[in-house]
């Protein structure tokens, strides 16, 4: 997992009454595909079984802290 070499989402939701963020991290180079034809700006990016490049992770902004990392393969 390489943050530098990630396209990134981020996205409000609402855990528990808590507000979080979850951030949504897709390997840069996958927006190159020719075959890749949805604008990530705007429409949220699902890969299955891509690999560590692909991850998710929440974002606390009260306490400062993340949680539940989740790569879409081995880390």
């Amino acid at each position: 997992m390489n943050p530098e070499a990630t396209f990134r989402q981020y996205l409000g939701v609402i855990v528990d009454n808590r507000r979080l963020i979850y951030v949504n991290a897709i390997a840069a180079s996958t927006l190159k595909l020719p075959n890749f034809s949805d604008n990530p700006r705007i429409n949220p990016v699902i890969i299955c079984d891509g690999g560590s490049a692909f991850w998710g992770v929440l974002y606390d902004p009260d306490t400062k802290t993340f949680s539940q990392l989740d790569a879409n393969g081995a880390i």
